[in-house]
């Protein structure tokens, strides 16, 4: 059940992020999505639901990337 939560998340942020007129894309490892952030800049966009941590993998990728350009991204429901 954990895992269809976090899939509904990331197919709610994908529409989103379409409608808002980013551009984004799926990447394979460390991430889940990639977002354009100015010509020729990507950043890495990590998607969280509920108490869910980062895994080695995503902690590597986001230190070999820079904080800047990695984020960890949780639904906030209001």
């Amino acid at each position: 059940i954990a895992q269809d939560s976090g899939r509904q998340f990331e197919k709610t942020y994908f529409s989103v992020a379409k409608a808002q007129g980013k551009e984004i894309k799926r990447t394979g490892r460390g991430s889940d999505f990639k977002e354009r952030v100015g010509k020729g800049r990507w950043k890495l966009v990590e998607l969280k639901t509920g108490k869910a941590k980062t895994s080695r993998l995503q902690n590597k990728t986001r230190k070999k990337v820079g904080k800047k350009n990695y984020s960890v991204v949780r639904p906030s429901f209001r």
